[in-house]
């Protein structure tokens, strides 16, 4: 999925998808021929893990 899918999803806005990314919260993901991130039922889950942990103001 790419990242408008992986946002809702999780919930979270593509900013915050690659804002993780950046921190290392959410493993890189691959990148399919067109250079575009393609995300996985696993990244989606650890988003809204990171999610979770945010709303109980839990650090990452």
């Amino acid at each position: 999925m790419n990242i408008q899918e992986a946002a809702a999803a999780s919930r979270l806005s593509p900013h915050t998808i690659r804002y993780y990314e950046r921190q290392g919260i959410l493993p890189q993901p691959p990148r399919g021929p067109n250079g575009y991130r393609r995300y996985t039922k696993e990244h989606v889950a650890t988003l809204r893990l990171a999610k979770g942990l945010r709303e109980l103001e839990l650090p990452l």
